[in-house]
């Protein structure tokens, strides 16, 4: 650890190859679970800094800690070394995925933001969300799994602009998928 990260108590990452593993319905990264304590099997279990965020910005991953249990994942397409999957199927989505190859994968999202800078999809499933972001309104760049959703804080809905009752009764599932 350098000087400049022992003052300030902030873990480095140094510039390694990991490769993660994302399962978007199990909500999974690795082997561990939104809601559940990494174990020593992970390689990321004792790099969270003092706020519990671990920033792997190498492979294009930040995983964020809550009361000592996974809560969130965040990708950065441009840079991620991984794969997506569902029940050990690699998932079609990648940095080239527009927002229908989305809708085609996961259905009608719960709900869809719009405006000048970027389109975010949405997806619900009790205390998950799944949100996809294309800045731009192009393709792909973002994708994060959090266990505390954005949208079940009302706040967070009114300025996003959700006129659907809340909480959804709504379960993230692959629909055009073999």
């Amino acid at each position: 650890m350098g000087v400049f990260n022992r003052l300030f108590n902030k873990k480095s990452v140094n510039a390694v190859e990991n490769e993660y593993f994302i399962d978007l319905i199990k909500f999974k990264c690795n082997n561990t679970a939104l809601g559940e304590q990494p174990t020593l099997k992970e390689h990321f279990c004792e790099s969270f800094d003092e706020n519990g965020c671990f920033d792997d910005k190498f492979n294009g991953v930040e995983l964020g800690l809550s009361h000592r249990s996974l809560d969130y994942v965040f990708v950065s397409l441009k840079t991620f070394n991984g794969k997506f999957f569902v029940n050990g199927t690699d998932l079609p989505i990648g940095i080239d995925s527009c927002e229908k190859d989305i809708i085609k994968l996961f259905g009608v999202p719960y709900w869809r933001d719009e405006d000048e800078n970027e389109v975010i999809l949405f997806y619900e499933d009790g205390h998950i969300e799944l949100q996809f972001e294309f800045p731009k309104k192009a393709t792909l760049a973002f994708i994060t799994m959090m266990k505390s959703p954005i949208l079940e804080d009302p706040e967070h809905r009114k300025s996003y602009k959700v006129t659907k009752p809340w909480p959804p009764n709504t379960k993230i599932q692959i629909q055009n998928f073999k």
